[in-house]
């Protein structure tokens, strides 16, 4: 049975969802714990953009929305006179830019399903400007950390045994497998038969006192990485794995990983949802959300909320440095003459 089969049954029945009992995971499944941090992390991501106006529209679903986009993109169409975001199912001709022009809406609930022109009948909203979505990079950093719990796991297994057991035979050999195994569980075991105590033969297992530390900090690390693919310093960590005090963090290093990728994923939102503001004449605006506006807002690191440009405020600052250049470089013309 799958590990969260149980969980789903409580869920489902409409009783108490404290209610369950879970057998122990299992970390040799590797492609479902895979799954697990890529959900986790997918959750946590959707919470990088919010949505000013959406709550107007009752219909329009911005968590699932979110995730669409990030996994690839999303579509926002009318569907019998409602607006609905829908996975975006690409079809038709390219452009000349080798983009698709239509998009496959599919709602079964609604018995639905039309393909519609980007642009026209609907806007697709892309997670980056590759068109590559988010799923790849937790995948990579995903597949890291597995291995290192599967490493951390096996380490427990051994600090329960002391020495290196030798079988001389295939009795022998079997014996140690009961006993090993139930060390593996956590039982207290011994080999009673005086044959097999004469045949087998042990030896000191050299421990590493610090590979315990090295696996949690290489599984703190791997997690800060993931994170600032995203635009997020995590646990201190930077890109050489040096721990970055308090201190050190309040000087604002590291905080310049913030802007890149987020400024790109908000861009391109305000992209999409332009289109579908034109289109269906509404006004949603992506702005950054979470941690990730605590972040910009705490370190500057100038990320627009708004993708129109400069403020008033900024182009008078402008134009009057612009002016005053002006009359720089004339002075100096009076004076040469």
């Amino acid at each position: 049975m799958a590990k969260t089969d149980n969980v789903l049954k409580a869920l489902e029945s409409g009783g108490n969802v404290l209610d369950f009992s879970l057998e122990p995971y299992d970390f040799m499944n590797k492609g479902q714990n895979i799954s697990d941090i890529v959900r986790k992390a997918l959750s946590e991501l959707s919470t990088m953009i919010a949505y000013k106006g959406a709550e107007d529209i009752k219909t329009l679903n911005m968590e699932r929305g979110e995730l669409y986009t990030l996994k690839y993109a999303a579509c926002v169409s009318e569907v019998k006179g409602d607006l609905y975001i829908t996975p975006a199912n690409l079809a038709g001709e390219s452009d000349p830019y080798y983009i698709p022009t239509e998009c496959m809406v599919t709602i079964p609930a609604l018995g639905y399903s039309e393909t519609k022109t980007i642009g026209k009948d609907c806007a697709v909203i892309w997670n980056d400007a590759m068109h590559v979505g988010v799923i790849p990079t937790l995948q990579k950093w995903a597949s890291i950390m597995v291995e290192v719990e599967l490493t951390l796991l096996n380490k427990l297994y051994e600090e329960r045994a002391s020495m290196l057991i030798n079988a001389a035979d295939p009795k022998t050999e079997q014996a140690v497998r009961i006993y090993l195994e139930k060390q593996k569980r956590g039982e207290r075991s011994a080999v009673v038969s005086s044959t097999l105590r004469e045949s087998l033969k042990v030896s000191p297992y050299a421990n590493n006192t610090d590979s315990f530390k090295d696996l949690i900090e290489l599984e703190q690390y791997l997690w800060a990485r993931l994170w600032q693919s995203f635009g997020l310093q995590v646990g201190g960590y930077n890109l050489k794995s040096q721990y970055i005090n308090e201190t050190e963090t309040e000087m604002g290093l590291g905080v310049d990983l913030l802007a890149p990728p987020a400024s790109d994923m908000l861009k391109q939102r305000h992209k999409g949802w332009d289109m579908a503001n034109e289109i269906f004449g509404i006004h949603i605006e992506p702005i950054l959300g979470s941690s990730w506006k605590i972040r910009n807002d705490k370190n500057n690191n100038g990320i627009e909320d708004s993708i129109e440009g400069q403020t008033e405020e900024e182009e008078t600052d402008e134009g009057q440095a612009i002016e005053e250049k002006k009359e720089d470089e004339e002075d100096v013309r009076d004076k040469e003459n």
